[in-house]
């Protein structure tokens, strides 16, 4: 048959599909209803890559088209090396529209997109649009002649300005690509978004260099949000999973799946109507093989039995806690908020403030503020228990006044060890109790400032001591944003 499709697999490079001379537009158009039929039956398991036909926004000649092509080609290169897609090579697309399209289009009209899906085996289009690419030279931020230039207005003056000044090792280079993701299968746009990005400093190829390396890193955090993970539970081994992705799909280790239930069919006035499966729980993958991988569940509020599904979490989860130290040892009190960058993850490390109330030597409490960081590693994961080792860092300043009725104030540096529990309250909500240590140098050097200048505080006798070494316990309630 002349429209037999016939696959070239390369391990260099996305994999393409080649066409005989005279395809038949006929029995094409009913291979591409078949296919659309059976990805539609499945559209419920995402366990095998994504076919996507990716395109640049114009074809004719223009003053960027070849910039625009390489911006293309970067994109078709990160979604290939990501796993989750199997890309249509756009050369041969631009031989199929000389075939059949005897007009040089100098945009690609929707209409366009939608037919040539008629004739390629693809789910979805992605049109990547150069909207801007620029690099011009401009004054450092931090010029020792105008030292409170913003950097705004350097900017400005480097385009707009008569600075005749050569500032050929400073370019700020400035990046924007719209993507519109298309549905070949109804036609439908699904998303549009625009990638900018902005780089300043070093010589016009590396500014340049720069700028493509943090747009390849926000591309690929847009395409893992474009084509998330879906599997089906094969096997529950007590608190493991077994499910159907690996890393031929690009899956590493420490990504989340939410658990759910399989869908639910409910009956309403008379009609059945399907309804989503219910969340059962979180797991975190530990060990990938070529198509499967080993997840360990670190959150269960549900039962969890083989045929519930994992939907990829792909992004971050954040958790906001708020922590208070009762009086114990009885010298340090405190109550703050804590914000956790990762509470899920093997690796989780954030900050927080705190109000503190310290006693001193002379035996009076001293209000205050104070702030510090953490890093902390997952040691055991539970259904609903989850244990840590933590360090942290902490810096705080009481305040009290002096024999000459001074407001003054001195800093405390610490250091912190310790390991936490959380214990879970509901889906998205834990109570942490947190045990350590902490190793504190003794601070008796109060002082003030008045009129800008710095003065030591008076005392009639020897300076307030205050110490808060030793070991502590803190309580928190966190809430964890799923």
């Amino acid at each position: 048959m002349g429209n037999i499709l016939h696959y070239m697999n390369s391990n260099k490079g996305p994999k393409t599909k080649f066409y005989l001379k005279y395809p038949i537009h006929s029995i094409l158009i009913l291979i591409s209803m078949f296919i659309t039929q059976g990805i539609t039956q499945n559209s419920d398991i995402s366990s095998e890559p994504l076919w996507m036909l990716i395109l640049p926004g114009t074809l004719s000649e223009y003053d960027d088209q070849d910039r625009e092509n390489e911006i293309t080609d970067i994109v078709t290169e990160i979604a290939w090396q990501s796993g989750r897609f199997e890309v249509f090579d756009r050369y041969d697309v631009k031989d199929l529209l000389n075939k059949f399209y005897p007009v040089t289009y100098a945009t690609l009209h929707d209409s366009i997109i939608i037919k040539i899906g008629e004739f390629v085996e693809c789910d979805e289009a992605l049109i990547v649009d150069l909207l801007s690419f620029s690099q011009i030279g401009v004054p450092p931020a931090n010029n020792d002649e105008d030292e409170d230039r913003n950097f705004i207005e350097s900017i400005f003056d480097g385009l707009f300005g008569s600075d005749t000044e050569d500032y050929s090792d400073n370019i700020h280079t400035r990046l924007t690509v719209q993507f519109r993701n298309i549905s070949l299968i109804t036609g439908e746009e699904i998303d549009r978004f625009n990638v900018r990005i902005s780089h300043t400093g070093g010589t016009k190829s590396e500014s340049e260099k720069r700028t493509l390396e943090d747009f390849r890193q926000a591309v690929l955090n847009e395409l893992q949000m474009m084509y998330q993970f879906v599997s089906e539970v094969i096997t529950v081994d007590g608190l493991d999973l077994d499910l159907k992705i690996g890393s031929n799909l690009g899956l590493s280790g420490n990504t989340i799946f939410e658990i759910v239930g399989p869908n639910r069919i409910k009956i309403e006035n008379g009609e059945k109507v399907t309804a989503p499966g219910k969340p059962a729980g979180l797991a975190c993958v530990q060990d990938v093989s070529d198509s499967t991988n080993r997840s360990h569940i670190i959150r269960q509020w549900e039962i969890i039995k083989p045929g519930y599904f994992a939907n990829e979490i792909n992004k971050n989860m954040y958790g906001l806690q708020i922590f208070f130290l009762p009086e114990f040892p009885g010298d340090y009190i405190y109550i703050g908020a804590q914000f956790h960058y990762s509470p899920l993850a093997a690796w989780d490390f954030g900050g927080g403030l705190r109000y503190t109330n310290i006693t001193d030597s002379y035996k009076e409490r001293n209000n205050g503020f104070g702030f510090g960081i953490f890093g902390s590693a997952r040691i055991i994961s539970l259904t609903a228990i989850m244990i840590h080792t933590r360090a942290g860092l902490d810096f705080d300043i009481p305040f009290k006044k002096d024999d000459d009725d001074n407001i003054v104030a001195t800093d405390i540096v610490s250091g912190t060890l310790g390991i936490s529990a959380s214990l879970m309250l509901a889906k998205k909500s834990d109570i942490e109790l947190h045990v350590g240590y902490r190793l504190s140098t003794k601070s008796s050097h109060w002082s003030y400032d008045k009129d800008d200048q710095h003065f030591d505080a008076f005392w009639e006798n020897e300076s307030p001591v205050v110490d808060i070494g030793g070991f502590y316990i803190t309580i928190g309630y966190k809430i964890i944003f799923l």
